[in-house]
């Protein structure tokens, strides 16, 4: 129903005005014609300068300058009486008074012009390139065209000119910020607007050619470069500028570059090193000779990021070279420059050189006496001049391309003495040379004696090093490597088990990928990215032959004692204490310590404080470890076994793990599953289930036949937390396993039937479930006594898991019985567990016999039982009972406190991993939030209920969800949907082997979008079933309004019965049913 003109004034006016490109109003909605152009023009004017007052006498004069200053006030009155005429509300948005003209501050204007402006000083604050990019790319969405293309009045042509020219700076910008992210593709139509905008700009021009080079489009920047000359011809009759037509001219006749082959992926993350290498550049290509300096640990991705840089340089116009040092070349003098010099750009420097100086250069490329035939031998090098001399040649040969210059120098931790002298001379031989060497370094190669050090000291003092240390890369950008590498999607469990197993490392993330499809999809689908729990020796085996190299020539280099306590430090886990070290190796301190210098020296390790050490990398360990015999092996593990044990006699509860697994590599069986139940109950204790339960089945799976005592203990332990995680066949499954070592242990078998049965009524195996309760029952025997506190708690714990099971079936007579049953035994001797099943029981029979509508004799057992739960400890038990008070304040209606209770239920669900009571939770927070109507807040938690619900098999909740959608598809006006979404749920309902009480979550909107279809049948039969004993009873109100409706069509009286469940309606809307 429309706003009444009351209304609307009440509520202030919003005023939409699109100026740029075209001119278009709306007034609350509403589209506005104002067809003439002074009128558009005068209501642009006062809304783009609506900040402060505007005087009459100015406006006049801007819009009628050739007129007397009287007629020009008479036309803008003239103009205003039409305008208000024209525009709705024109009185309450524009304030017109004697001497001024104020746009008013309560109406909302929604302006194009400020949208682009907004948006382009949200660029001149942004923290980063992406937030700017996006805030440009946001402005150009709205700057849709010029300013009021058909006014040509001055102040607009100002104006529009201003605009006009942020728009060009923004495509600028945005083109310029892409590129320097290589984000080529998605720069290129920024591009080509620019130049479209701009077409006799040369810069925005040379930018689109530079764009296709790095495309690697060159067919498609010789178009864009003579689009541009025919243009500029055409308009000017001029030709193009040296700059643009030499990049042209480099189209058409550059010699192929000695750069590596481009990759075949694209470069992946290093945004932040990537700005500052393009920085450098164009410091270097302006005059300023640099050394940058990559440094990193081996397979970081140093090399990709240095050739990516040079292949972009070569793009960028300047010559480009490529070398790289071995370490079985350490001796080889001036290798890397004579790699260099026989690259085809930089053989063009020979030709500018006479013959003294490629005589000197001759020494290197002895064939450039075949080739220069005039060219002397050189004299054999015995002064120190001699050597100057040859330094200045070489250098020479690269002044005399004179073109910026970008070399390339791969691992430069092994390049010889002499050409890291010359690369010294070479930065310091010109200036204003436009020169940049980038050479890459693994820093775990260069110690304090290594002539890198005094190297880059000299050239920091010079100011002539930029130096950069690549970390890993994120776990994003090591996803979006892999996915690269294995050419199609990875999930998101492999893709954590990639990093965990890479840690970011590039060359391991596409080693390891690369290996992984070798040995097939399975590989990484099997793969479980744990700590310490993996078996150590898995990985060593399996590790790429790449990676393999690399890492194997890093540990050969230590020395023989420290290789010693290298592989001791192996078998202790990646990070290690001093003090296990010490004892596992038994060396002596002075030799320890050595070795820990040394291993810290060549960053095989790292120093974590406190006496604590940890290998850089993952793979060295296992590198190192996979050097170890079994027989070696064995005995290591054993003695870090020991050395755990001991160190930690006090409280070895947190390394019990590790403990276990050592004592499993030494193997001893025995006392791994020691450790390793141990370790099960820590994992509990901190609530890491899926942990305890791997603890648990691999310490059964280490257990012997003749030990089923200890078998069976960890069946009903790991029984437990699998009934605890959802996994309900498998617990049961278990429980059976324990109870075949029970025969002779009546109270053990029959908790552990017991169980059973708890877990089958959770799965609504209710008939297995009754006989699993009765065995329990024959099991337990008859009452020994007072005095036998074990026998009586395990006897209620059995009535209130019967209690349950009778709830699910809908049978309040047997929970009755069951109740007046425990009382006696509870008001004689309860303990606090037991008084909190006891009051949980009758909360349950107080809900089905009053059928869920909430007594004070409800809400005061559902507190008791919390308080009683609360007072037992914390146990599985009190999620459920938190989540039992919570469920009794929804349907009393104390919806924020029912709020408050379910969450606080949720996160201790959550926190201990009980599934079945987060699916509760979730379903009863959502109705929650129906019944205030709160349509958002069902929708975001329906997706959360159903995600749950499935993982716990909890069918009823998965119909709940499906109901409560139904509900969302008729407040928003979806009536097929919420038909469909409610006949799923029912559909789910009448699978089940119970009767969800709840049924109303659905069938209201089914009613409803019946009534609205004239399908009165389906709705009176949706009216009966709302009206069944099993179900929810309706507030008062409605239920007589249902059962009337029901009466009447049974008589016959069809019409009156439509009027009487229209007329349910309104009160079904009110209570949250629609």
């Amino acid at each position: 129903m429309p706003l009444s003109r009351t209304e609307v004034e009440a509520l202030g006016h919003h005023l939409h005005l699109r100026l740029l490109g075209s001119f278009a109003v709306t007034v609350n909605g509403e589209v506005v014609t104002l067809a003439s152009p002074r009128l558009q023009t005068l209501l642009a004017y006062l809304a783009l300068h609506r900040a402060e007052p505007q005087p009459r006498r100015r406006v006049a004069f801007l819009f009628w300058p050739d007129s007397t200053e009287t007629q020009a006030q008479t036309n803008l009155r003239t103009l205003l009486h039409r305008l208000q005429a024209g525009l709705p509300h024109a009185t309450n948005i524009i304030r017109v008074e004697p001497q001024f003209l104020h746009w008013a501050h309560d109406t909302t204007l929604t302006l194009d012009v400020a949208i682009f402006e907004s948006a382009l000083q949200q660029v001149a604050t942004a923290q980063e390139a992406s937030q700017a990019i996006a805030a440009i790319q946001a402005a150009l969405a709205t700057y849709t065209g010029d300013l009021l293309p058909d006014s040509y009045d001055e102040w607009v042509l100002s104006a529009r000119d201003r605009l006009h020219q942020l728009h060009l700076d923004a495509l600028h910008q945005l083109v310029t910020l892409l590129v320097q992210r290589r984000a080529y593709p998605a720069a290129l139509p920024y591009a080509r607007q620019l130049a479209q905008h701009d077409p006799l700009n040369e810069a925005a021009r040379l930018l689109l050619i530079r764009l296709h080079i790095h495309m690697n489009d060159a067919a498609g920047a010789l178009r864009a470069y003579n689009a541009y000359a025919d243009t500029l011809r055409d308009e000017l009759g001029a030709e193009p500028g040296a700059a643009i037509r030499q990049v042209a001219q480099q189209l058409l006749t550059s010699a192929p570059q000695a750069v590596p082959a481009q990759a075949s992926t694209m470069l992946v993350g290093r945004v932040g090193e990537w700005t500052r290498l393009q920085q450098h550049w164009r410091a270097a290509a302006a005059g300023r000779p640099t050394l940058v300096v990559l440094a990193g640990e081996a397979g970081i991705g140093k090399t990709r990021l240095a050739e990516e840089w040079l292949r972009w340089a070569q793009r960028e116009g300047a010559t480009t070279a490529a070398a790289h040092c071995y370490a079985a070349e350490g001796d080889l003098a001036y290798a890397p420059v004579v790699t260099w010099l026989r690259s085809e750009p930089l053989r063009s420097g020979l030709d500018a050189l006479d013959a003294l100086w490629l005589s000197e250069v001759s020494r290197l490329l002895p064939e450039l006496r075949a080739t220069y035939p005039h060219v002397p031998a050189p004299a054999p090098l015995a002064e120190g001049w001699q050597r100057r001399q040859l330094f200045e040649a070489l250098a020479r040969v690269l002044a005399a391309l004179q073109r910026p210059l970008l070399l390339l120098l791969d691992d430069l931790q092994w390049c010889d003495g002499e050409t890291l002298a010359w690369l010294h001379y070479l930065l310091r031989f010109d200036l204003r040379a436009p020169l940049v060497v980038v050479a890459t370094v693994r820093v775990e190669e260069v110690d304090a004696s290594h002539p890198l050090v005094a190297l880059f000291d000299a050239l920091r003092h010079d100011a002539r090093i930029a130096e950069y240390a690549l970390g890993p890369l994120s776990p994003d950008e090591t996803i979006a490597l892999a996915q690269q590498v294995a050419a199609q999607p990875i999930s998101a469990k492999h893709g954590r088990w990639i990093y965990a197993e890479t840690e970011g490392n590039a060359l391991f993330v596409v080693e390891t990928v690369r290996a992984s499809l070798e040995a097939g999809a399975s590989t990484l689908a099997d793969e479980r990215a744990r700590d310490w729990i993996a078996p150590v020796d898995a990985a060593a085996s399996a590790l790429p032959r790449g990676v393999h190299a690399v890492l194997a020539r890093r540990l050969q280099q230590v020395s023989r004692p420290t290789a010693d306590l290298l592989r001791v430090a192996a078998v202790i886990g990646r990070s290690f204490p001093l003090a296990v070290l010490s004892r596992a190796a038994a060396l002596d301190d002075d030799t320890l310590v050595r070795g820990i210098d040394e291993l810290c020296q060549r960053q095989i390790v790292r120093d974590l404080g406190d006496d604590v050490y940890d290998f850089t990398h993952d793979k060295l360990r296992t590198t190192a470890y996979g050097t170890l015999s079994t027989a070696r092996r064995r005995l290591l593990h054993r003695r870090v076994a020991d050395a755990l044990a001991a160190l930690h006699a006090d409280a070895p509860d947190p390394v019990s793990g590790q403990i276990a697994v050592h004592f499993e590599r030494a193997g001893l069986s025995a006392q791994a599953v020691a450790f390793y139940q141990r370790a099960a109950a820590m994992a509990q204790r901190v609530f890491a289930n899926e942990e305890a339960i791997a603890l648990l089945q691999r310490a059964l799976s280490l257990c012997s036949a003749a030990d089923r005592g200890t078998a069976t203990e960890l069946h009903e332990l790991l029984g437990d937390m699998l009934a605890l995680a959802g996994q309900h066949d498998q617990a049961v499954a278990s429980y059976q396993h324990a109870d075949d070592g029970v025969e002779h242990a009546p109270l053990m078998r029959a908790r552990l039937l017991r169980k059973v049965g708890a877990v089958l009524t959770v799965q609504r195996r209710y008939p297995e479930a009754q006989r699993a309760a009765e065995t329990a029952e024959q099991a337990l025997g008859p009452a020994p006594g007072t005095a036998d506190a074990a026998w009586w708690q395990e006897w209620v714990q059995l009535q209130t898991d019967q209690m349950m099971l009778y709830y699910w079936q809908g049978r309040a007579d047997r929970i009755g019985d069951l109740v007046e049953k425990v009382r006696p035994v509870v008001e004689r001797h309860g303990t606090p567990a037991q008084r909190a099943g006891f009051f949980k029981g009758l909360v349950l029979l107080h809900f089905r016999s009053d059928r869920y509508v909430i007594a004070d004799s409800t809400l005061h057992a559902a507190r008791q039982s919390c308080l009683a739960q609360r007072e037992a400890g914390l146990s599985s038990e009190l999620a459920f009972v938190e989540f039992n008070l919570g469920f009794t304040l929804l349907w009393r209606g104390e919806l924020d406190e029912s709020q408050a209770q379910l969450q606080a239920a949720l996160a201790l669900a959550e926190r201990i991993g009980d599934v079945t009571t987060q699916s509760r939770c979730l379903t009863y927070l959502t109705v929650l939030e129906r019944k205030r109507g709160n349509v958002a807040a069902v929708q975001t938690l329906i997706g959360r209920s159903v995600a749950v619900a499935t993982a716990g098999q909890m069918a009823e909740y998965v119909g709940a969800a499906h109901g409560n959608a139904a509900w969302v598809a008729w407040r928003t006006g979806d009536s097929a949907a919420a038909a469909r979404l409610g006949h799923a749920a029912i559909t789910r309902w009448q699978a089940l082997t119970i009767t969800y009480s709840f049924e109303w979550t659905a069938r209201w909107p089914l009613l409803a979008v019946a009534l609205q279809r004239h399908a009165l049948p389906e709705a009176l039969e949706h009216a009966r079933h709302l009206l069944a004993a099993a179900q929810q009873r309706p507030p008062v109100a409605l239920e007589g309004l249902l059962d009337q409706a029901v009466q009447r069509a049974s008589m016959g009286d069809m019409a009156l019965a439509h009027v009487l469940l229209t007329q349910a309606l309104d009160p079904a809307h009110q209570h949250g049913y629609l």
